[in-house]
């Protein structure tokens, strides 16, 4: 990386929430410790969310904070109308069940002054916490797509350098506006909460365009995994679900990927082998020894590929 210096940078922090009143508290506390603050705080909440607005009211007088009303379900939605909202230059994004470490902003903004102008995104860790305590590995490989579409996270596990990744996760990341605000979140993305992979898509959009990407693990979050509502639920097996993970995360690879036969290979890759949320055929057989009902998570992952693959070519051709 170059040095490029600009100081110039404002940061709109937008965090999406719904009913997890408790965990919001806890993460705009930790704004308020942060060593730069914030130029703005936008929190996108239902209409009829009256623990969330009132959180939000209560930290009216300690951070520059406004809450955004939605009426419709998903949280590309909430992001979509925070993105259009924002005024910073620079727009971070974290979940309300995390709490930012005190040099978050400070770190994300050092990130950009030190980086090339065609890096537009900056992400780091979140350490989760389960049952009070942190879970801790270490994972060299971070943010990647192999050639043939198979996604390697870990971004909860990062450490040593800052380093270019192909995709950054939602909890803990942030990008240029004049990006954003240009691409957007992409709305054929399916599902009515969390909407798994959206932060894949948002990240093969940017390498499509030529932009860059990077993970910095000591730009951190306290990760504590808050209960979600209705269908979308962790590592669910329920089909509807499947089908629409699958899905965003198909279209998501693809627009990555762009060359055929790198195309082919994940779709070989994903029929006959895949992975536990999208099991191909090798994953069945795993799958039914530990009591999943995996011939039917086959038929619905494999629905959703199709699904997939079909809005990839529509929107190619």
């Amino acid at each position: 990386m170059t040095i490029k210096m600009d100081t110039g940078f404002n940061i709109s922090v937008i965090i999406p929430s719904y009913r997890r009143p408790n965990d919001l508290r806890r993460c705009l506390f930790a704004l308020t410790q942060q060593t730069l603050t914030p130029h703005e705080v936008i929190v996108v909440a239902r209409a009829d969310d009256e623990g969330t607005w009132a959180v939000i009211s209560s930290f009216e007088d300690k951070l520059p904070i406004h809450g955004k009303m939605v009426h419709e379900p998903g949280v590309i939605h909430a992001e979509n109308v925070g993105i259009k909202a924002a005024l910073g230059n620079i727009i971070a994004f974290t979940d309300d069940d995390a709490a930012p470490h005190p040099d978050w902003l400070e770190k994300i903004s050092r990130l950009f002054q030190k980086a090339e102008p065609n890096v537009v995104g900056v992400g780091g860790r979140d350490i989760i916490h389960i049952d009070g305590e942190p879970h801790i590995k270490r994972k060299s490989i971070v943010g990647k797509i192999t050639w043939f579409g198979r996604l390697q996270g870990n971004h909860e596990h990062g450490f040593g350098r800052a380093r270019y990744v192909d995709t950054l996760k939602g909890v803990n990341m942030a990008y240029r506006s004049h990006f954003l605000k240009n691409v957007g979140l992409d709305t054929r993305l399916l599902g009515r909460g969390a909407q798994m992979h959206w932060e894949l898509m948002l990240g093969a959009q940017a390498k499509r365009m030529g932009f860059r990407q990077v993970y910095d693990p000591t730009i951190t979050v306290d990760h504590f995994p808050g209960i979600r509502f209705g269908r979308d639920q962790r590592a669910s097996t329920d089909i509807n679900s499947i089908y629409e993970n699958v899905y965003n995360e198909t279209l998501a690879i693809l627009t990555h990927l762009t060359r055929p036969q790198k195309i082919f290979a994940f779709m070989l890759w994903a029929f006959a082998i895949g992975h536990r949320g999208a099991p191909g055929v090798a994953q069945v057989f795993r799958l039914k020894l530990y009591g999943y009902p995996s011939v039917t998570m086959f038929i619905a992952c494999q629905k959703g590929r199709l699904a997939g693959i079909r809005s990839y070519r529509n929107a190619t051709h």
